[in-house]
């Protein structure tokens, strides 16, 4: 079971990484945080996108997940690799 469960979440984190558009879910999981930290905190940071207006479902776009990230680096990629 260990091994399926291994997999799938394999293939899910692949399929995040191919996708333009991430759910809340998504983006949590594709920036190793919870959703309640994307709700309180990152929402007010990265562009938001209403699926429907006056909905509550919300979208972001992965290459403004990546932009949060790149800008938000504190050193040269070097020093994460010992």
């Amino acid at each position: 079971m260990t091994k399926l469960t291994s997999q799938l979440s394999a293939y899910h984190g692949a399929l995040v990484a191919t996708k333009t558009w991430l759910t809340r879910q998504e983006a949590a999981d594709y920036l190793g945080v919870s959703v309640s930290m994307i709700d309180r905190q990152l929402r007010h940071t990265i562009p938001t996108y209403q699926v429907v207006k006056g909905g509550k479902a919300y979208l972001f776009k992965r290459d403004d997940l990546d932009s949060l990230v790149e800008g938000n680096r504190v050193g040269p990629d070097e020093e994460f690799f010992i």
